[in-house]
């Protein structure tokens, strides 16, 4: 296809010659305008990475503690389940020295004790009695009930028992006895469940 252009040298588009420099001019503008772009937006991306790992460090801080107060938590709870089972046990605890008093009370003629042992369900009496008149079994009867209708004394205890066994010391009987108080068993406060 050819194209003619009848129109005088006057009307005719002039083409516009733009000099070499000034598209290096344009290209050297647009370039440092790119790097000046790229070298704002790579300082706030360092300043957005430098927050980020300064929050990132505030909240493995705040995770640390978090986890200390779990920890905290948890011997508290402890501590004050332990601290209402040691404010009931101190509120109904037996005073051994008053049971001793009233032991000693409840002793009757003929009869005197060997050992006394405590353990966690029972106290044990042993003991020994003697009569002219071959009442020991009577005797051992009456100190039995004596302990166990001796209201103060009984109180922690849920039951008496009474074992006694017959002996003969050159000619001379005599009944050694056994008397086991079980002791009444306590159940603790419940637990609260707080979750």
């Amino acid at each position: 296809m050819i194209k003619i252009n009848l129109l005088p040298d006057d009307l005719k588009k002039q083409r516009v010659i733009l000099p070499k420099g000034l598209f290096i001019l344009i290209g050297v503008i647009l370039v440092s305008m790119l790097v000046m772009w790229m070298a704002i937006a790579n300082k706030g991306l360092t300043a957005a990475t430098l927050k980020a790992d300064n929050l990132e460090s505030q909240w493995q801080k705040i995770l640390k503690v978090k986890s200390e107060y779990g920890i905290y938590k948890k011997e508290l709870k402890t501590l004050e389940e332990r601290a209402v089972v040691v404010n009931y046990l101190m509120a109904d605890r037996i005073y051994y020295s008053q049971k001793l008093n009233e032991l000693s009370d409840l002793l009757t003629d003929g009869i005197w004790l060997n050992a006394l042992e405590l353990n966690n369900s029972m106290l044990i009496i042993e003991g020994k009695v003697y009569s002219k008149e071959g009442k020991e079994e009577a005797i051992v009867g009456n100190f039995m009930n004596n302990i166990k209708y001796h209201e103060s004394f009984f109180k922690d205890f849920s039951d008496v028992e009474l074992k006694i066994i017959k002996r003969k010391i050159q000619d001379v009987e005599h009944i050694s006895f056994v008397i086991f108080c079980h002791l009444k068993q306590k159940d603790l406060p419940d637990k609260k469940d707080e979750s």
